[in-house]
């Protein structure tokens, strides 16, 4: 396998999460509401430490929304790095959602 660049990485994880919140059934889904907060605010404190002006906290979040809000994060995270190995403490938390997913 070839090495992957942090911008690779970041997308393959995030690739991951999101098609694992995709197959979950909105039940399955309102059961990983605690992962879904803590990547949420881990992928907040990642684009604040950056500057972004990315709100503090989230207001609550149906668990359907999940997916969504995952994506725009990320992005917004992806945005906000200037170098992409400012990258990697998203990748972080993004590789610890997803292995916490059931």
């Amino acid at each position: 396998m070839l090495p992957q660049t942090p911008t690779e990485e970041f997308e393959a994880e995030l690739n991951r999460v999101l098609t694992r919140l995709r197959s979950m059934s909105i039940e399955k889904l309102s059961s990983v509401d605690q992962v879904f907060k803590e990547l949420s605010t881990a992928l907040l404190q990642c684009s604040a430490s950056l500057g972004d002006q990315a709100p503090v906290a989230l207001p609550d979040i149906q668990p359907r929304a999940y997916v969504d809000v995952i994506a725009v994060l990320a992005q917004d995270l992806k945005n906000a790095a200037i170098d992409e190995t400012q990258l990697v403490a998203g990748t972080s938390a993004l590789a610890v959602a997803r292995r916490a997913l059931p």
